[in-house]
């Protein structure tokens, strides 16, 4: 995660990291089985606290460092004891939390509860506590979550490829702070409020809650996502006082206009090609539609070229993954 901290860094990227912590093998999860190998946890534990000793708090605390103990599935206690050791209160934990049947089987086989129940029997759910997805919580695991203030990372997309969605609206009306992720599928936020709000409506048509306005979908990207990150008094929205962290969007772009209502446009039809400029702490790092502190042609071609190194190693060591990457 250290060469992530020196890409935000050197462009002005604000960034919170955690250098994710896992002890099941896996590959073993793939074959379907959990093994568990307390020796590669160990090396990720010793990365994550290396990472929070050398980024947490640089270049003016526009680089954090939160701890990422990878699912309650994929850790043993010890694991999540060994990060709560070293965590200070404000500082995020990120963890994937009910996110398939697989976690919430083998984690009723091994502690006879729910991942939620875990958790907090652990001493790990709290205000400070970001939970993945909770797609296979229970009506009680929300209300927990709820009761000492947690949050959930909801990130649709990679549900909405897959035929799958999450209660959205049931967690913001029953008052369980959310926040909108990616997950790995096409970074953009644009798309992923998009799929928010598809995901919710499919869910209203079936009988459950009304989804959320365009404008809650939008407040989800922004203010809603800062508080769930425990910095909403610093950015997240443009008041007096907070970081100037921001994005001017070209109104003018014939997706979004004419219009009746721009916010529901922005939502809808707004893509990254719209973005005119883009401020993080009154640094301009995008003017008129162009990245002002890198040449992005020549990062993409080395990324490309990096890219293509690491699948075709991966590839000579197993190439029955070639023909499921390329399809």
């Amino acid at each position: 995660m250290a060469p992530f901290a020196r890409a935000a860094e050197e462009p002005g990227i604000r960034a919170d990291l955690g250098e994710q912590i896992a002890e099941a093998d896996y590959q073993a999860i793939k074959d379907g089985a959990y093994e568990y190998l307390p020796e590669q946890a160990e090396e990720m534990l010793g990365r994550a606290v290396r990472l929070k000793k050398d980024w947490h708090g640089k270049v003016d605390g526009r680089i954090t460092v939160s701890w990422a103990p990878l699912a309650p599935d994929m850790c043993t206690p010890w694991v999540y004891e060994e990060v709560m050791g070293h965590h200070e209160p404000g500082e995020k934990i990120s963890t994937h939390v009910a996110q398939s049947r697989r976690e919430v089987e083998q984690i009723r086989r091994l502690y006879g509860k729910t991942s939620v129940e875990h958790l907090s029997d652990m001493g790990v759910l709290g205000p400070d506590l970001i939970g993945a997805h909770c797609t296979n919580n229970t009506d009680e695991d929300d209300a927990i979550m709820v009761e000492v203030g947690a949050s959930v990372l909801h990130c649709p997309r990679p549900y909405l490829l897959g035929g799958g969605s999450a209660p959205l609206a049931k967690w913001m009306n029953m008052g369980l702070r959310a926040g909108l992720g990616t997950d790995n599928v096409y970074h953009t936020m644009w798309e992923t409020m998009r799929a928010a709000i598809y995901g919710a409506r499919q869910r209203e048509r079936l009988g459950e809650s009304r989804s959320p306005s365009y404008y809650e979908v939008l407040e989800l990207a922004t203010i809603k996502g800062a508080e769930v990150m425990g910095i909403e008094d610093t950015v997240g929205s443009l008041e007096p006082g907070k970081k100037a962290d921001l994005q001017l969007i070209d109104l003018k772009s014939p997706y979004i206009i004419p219009t009746a209502d721009v916010t529901s446009s922005l939502v809808l039809y707004g893509s990254t090609a719209d973005v005119d400029t883009v401020m993080v702490d009154g640094r301009i790092l995008k003017e008129g539609g162009e990245v002002t502190v890198s040449d992005v042609g020549e990062v993409v071609s080395e990324a490309q070229v990096l890219t293509d190194e690491i699948w075709g190693d991966l590839f000579r060591d197993r190439p029955e993954l070639e023909k499921l990457v390329k399809g």
